[in-house]
């Protein structure tokens, strides 16, 4: 239809996703009851897509395909179906997180959870009727409805008798191992026991036993009168950050929350993104009771369970009279690192895993996600940064000065780049990381003037006076200092 040089194009359905040829299953015709099936048939009658409010999109071709799925319905005529052993669904899971088949009588329903872990090929499951006959009336079965998300396909939906190649147990319904009356969750395979009864099974429940401590920190994490272990902790130290095509170190610091300083060690390994950074070397690694050292080694097994993450090295520590590591905090090690030239990422984790941790306490790491930037306050790149050139320059910037009122007199001789070069490096400096008291906002007569005052000696007290903004995240002079010591070439 037309309406002066506007024109409305016909509303066009999405295609359904391609799904592969359904299997054939081998029961004789005589004995099902198909309701929808490249093999046996559909019920004569039978709709597959009634009006429910549903917001599933229904294709109906070769298979029956659910996409953006939320429930859908299939109506058929009250049948008898008391007389069959099993409801057989095969089904073919595109992408999912939950998909329950129900059995419906007039006025009664419930459901079965099917297995959605294996995604791209056909599954086949025979649900025995002794699963839906406590609630649905056999002698008087209507309906299916499927409830659940994602994009899921189906064929060869009957009812049979006898068993073929992939009954289920009437006993194990999910094929767990664990028989339903000792199951917590006799529909899902992944779960069987819940022991604080939050309705969480303990695999995916990261506090078991309901007393607030997470389990890898807990004593006993099945018994609730048992409470947090004592931790040892690691973190990075300080606040280093990564500038593209030049070196990082990286330290790692350990405490104990109970301060006890004599344990009998710990292994650990530290884990990064080998894209963003190459290992260069173990610069220092605490000498007492130190084993072993090395690496890098591949992280196949993703031991700190983090998949950003590719590479790690290890070290570790075992006093024999449990003596380790003798005070209190301790540095640990530092890694030296060379950062990539072209990284997309704003930020790189660097994590932790245990290797062993002293018995008693948990290991307790906190990961670090480093930021990379893309320069340093060496604005003119001769290799250092200089008050009278790069902290002058800043400063002058942030008033405002630009072209030669910027950099007449503060371009280091040593310097290879243009006056507009230098101008583009500090400029992209305010865009990026120049805000060095961390306010939001660069500003003269607080970053500028600290990192001046840095660049000429002032330290404590005489470098954050007066020039720290209110509001600022970074008020200390003892992380004012870290920030900008964090971007020094």
């Amino acid at each position: 239809m037309a309406y002066g040089s506007c024109t409305a194009e016909p509303y066009v359905a999405p295609s359904a996703p391609e799904v592969p040829t359904a299997p054939v299953p081998s029961d004789a015709v005589d004995s099902v009851l198909s309701i929808f099936g490249a093999t046996y048939g559909n019920l004569e009658g039978a709709n597959f897509n009634p009006a429910w409010n549903q917001l599933t999109v229904v294709t109906e071709d070769e298979n029956l395909v659910y996409t953006n799925l939320n429930y859908q319905g299939t109506a058929f005529a009250n049948t008898d179906v008391s007389g069959y052993e099993f409801l057989n669904v095969d089904y073919y899971v595109i992408e999912s997180t939950r998909v329950d088949f129900f059995l419906i009588s007039p006025g009664a329903e419930t459901s079965y959870s099917l297995d959605v872990s294996t995604t791209g090929q056909w599954n086949s499951v025979q649900i025995p009727l002794s699963h839906y006959e406590s609630v649905v009336d056999l002698t008087d079965a209507f309906q299916f409805k499927v409830d659940g998300d994602g994009s899921v396909a189906f064929n060869n939906l009957y009812f049979g008798v006898g068993s073929t190649s992939n009954p289920v147990d009437p006993t194990d319904l999910d094929g767990d191992g664990v028989v339903n009356d000792a199951d917590a969750f006799p529909n899902d395979p992944a779960e069987s026991v819940d022991t604080d009864s939050d309705g969480i099974g303990n695999n995916a429940d990261t506090d078991d036993d309901g007393d607030g401590v997470a389990d890898n920190l807990d004593g006993d994490p099945l018994d609730p009168s048992v409470g947090a272990l004592p931790q040892q902790l690691i973190t990075v130290d300080g606040n280093p950050s990564a500038m593209l095509g030049q070196s990082v170190s990286i330290s790692i610091s350990y405490d104990v929350s109970d301060n006890d300083s004599s344990l009998t060690g710990l292994g650990l390994s530290v884990h990064y993104d080998s894209s963003v950074l190459t290992f260069i070397e173990l610069a220092a690694v605490l000498a007492t009771d130190n084993i072993s050292s090395d690496g890098p080694f591949n992280d196949d097994e993703d031991l700190d369970n983090d998949a950003s993450t590719d590479k790690y090295v290890s070290a570790n520590w075992a006093s024999l009279f449990g003596s380790w590591p003798g005070e209190l905090p301790a540095s640990l090690l530092t890694i030296n690192f060379n950062t990539a030239e072209d990284v997309d990422a704003d930020a790189t984790t660097i994590g932790f895993s245990s290797v062993s941790n002293a018995s008693g306490y948990a290991f307790a790491p906190t990961s670090y996600d480093m930021s990379i930037l893309s320069g340093s306050w060496d604005f003119d790149r001769d290799g250092t940064a200089d008050a009278l050139t790069d902290g002058l320059m800043l400063l002058r910037y942030t008033f405002g000065l630009r072209g030669a009122s910027l950099t007449d007199s503060a371009i280091s001789s040593n310097s290879t780049l243009s006056p507009s070069e230098v101008e583009a490096n500090v400029a992209a400096s305010t865009e990026s990381f120049a805000d060095i008291d961390g306010s939001a906002n660069v500003d003269a007569l607080t970053d500028g003037l600290m990192l001046l005052r840095y660049l000429f000696g002032l330290r404590g007290g005489s470098l954050i006076d007066a020039a720290v903004a209110n509001g600022a995240s970074r008020s200390t002079a003892t992380d004012i200092e870290a920030y900008i010591i964090s971007l020094m070439p």
